[in-house]
């Protein structure tokens, strides 16, 4: 008997039918579980980012001065990261007419790239850094008086997110290795009990098979 025929008998057989519809339920639990639990790890990680983003975006507000008063320290005296040896974050402010007025040690000149569109006060988004790393970048967009020639400010904050990516995809590999391993761990341990559960009905059916036909 060949292989292809014993794997038709065995699809048509009570253990084969068992075995088929709990492997399928089983791997579409896992999917579900392992998509419902990768969707809330990357939201968490990327919430706790925005976070430390928003924070350094309020710092930096209130450093600059809105309302339009002059800081005296430079802000990578007092926030070490925006030096030039730093190169994780980045800052940069423009006013209302596009022009810049400060931006971090660390950007060497450089501009950082704008988001696509600018429809509303905080807008987080993906870019390229001017140090070539992937980054992340949250522009706000901050009012000013009436008075104030500067018309607005547009502060945009950004930080270099490969470190978070490294981990993102780290995490992957631990929850497709360990549905995985539970995956084919069920498959097994449920051929094993269908295999035991139905072991009277193999007895039985070798007993039928051996009764004389007369």
């Amino acid at each position: 008997m060949s292989w292809a025929e014993r794997l038709r008998r065995w699809r048509r057989s009570l253990r084969g039918t068992l075995a088929l519809h709990l492997g399928v339920t089983v791997a579409l639990a896992m999917l579900g579980l392992f998509a419902v639990v990768d969707h809330l790890v990357d939201a968490e990680l990327y919430r706790r980012f925005d976070a430390g983003l928003a924070a350094r975006a309020q710092a930096l507000a209130t450093y600059l001065g809105a309302p339009g008063t002059s800081p005296q320290v430079a802000i990578e005296t007092l926030m070490p990261q925006f030096r030039v040896q730093g190169h994780t974050d980045f800052y940069q402010v423009w006013d209302g007419r596009g022009a810049v007025l400060a931006r971090s040690a660390s950007s060497r000149a450089r501009d950082l790239e704008l988001p696509p569109q600018q429809a509303a006060s905080n807008v987080y988004y993906d870019l390229r850094l001017p140090d070539g790393h992937h980054g992340r970048a949250l522009a706000r967009t901050l009012p000013l008086p009436p008075d104030d020639t500067r018309g607005t400010l547009l502060l945009v904050v950004a930080e270099e997110r490969e470190a978070l990516d490294a981990l993102d995809r780290r995490l992957h590999s631990i929850l497709l290795v360990g549905s995985g391993g539970t995956l084919v761990l069920v498959l097994v341990l449920t051929a094993w009990s269908i295999r035991r559960r139905l072991a009277p009905l193999d007895a039985f059916g070798r007993a039928v098979a051996e009764l004389p036909l007369d």
